[in-house]
């Protein structure tokens, strides 16, 4: 049931997240999502533990969006042409994200290659979204779109992994339970 809130949380965070930012109102998704990341603590069994590993999972994501933002392939809404870090609520997205890999999508931490195939389709998807809603600019859609796939084909599993090992390494029984890598 956890696992279901987790889903539905995160959905509507990115939704209010990107709407908000679209309609020059980053603020407001920006508090929804704090509410969720702080439940998602409040419900850990070791909190600091857990918001550490959303900060990483954080700015690493906020360095790969820069990185895009950098490279000419996207634009914020509400950003200018020389910003050169992705937006704040961007960053709270990925914390978000970073509050599913060991809920939600935990599911997903021994399965190598569905997680590199939902990160291909689903990154790029979720950006396609937030382009149609005018959150985002695909500067060079083709290109955008293409690293959007690859990067997150690479990050979903990474990710998947690295929670794994975040939450679960220290405790042999759970890994050995949890059982090989799967592709």
């Amino acid at each position: 049931m956890a696992a279901v809130l987790n889903y539905l949380l995160f959905q509507i965070g990115w939704l209010m997240c990107v709407l908000s930012a679209a309609r020059r109102r980053a603020g407001v998704g920006i508090a929804f999502a704090s509410l969720v990341i702080g439940w998602s603590a409040v419900r850990a069994t070791h909190p600091v533990r857990h918001l550490l590993f959303l900060l990483i999972v954080g700015l690493l994501g906020l360095a790969w969006d820069s990185a895009l933002v950098i490279a000419g392939l996207l634009r914020y809404t509400g950003s200018a042409a020389e910003d050169r870090i992705a937006p704040a609520w961007i960053f709270v997205l990925w914390l978000l994200f970073a509050s599913t890999l060991n809920s939600s999508l935990a599911w997903l931490q021994p399965h190598v290659l569905l997680a590199f195939l939902l990160g291909a389709i689903g990154g790029p998807m979720a950006f396609s979204g937030a382009a149609r809603m005018g959150a985002v600019q695909m500067l060079r859609p083709r290109a955008a779109f293409a690293v959007l796939a690859c990067g997150w084909a690479l990050l979903v599993p990474v990710l998947s992994r690295l929670a794994f090992h975040w939450y679960h390494a220290h405790d042999s029984a759970v890994a050995l339970a949890h059982g090989p890598i799967h592709v």
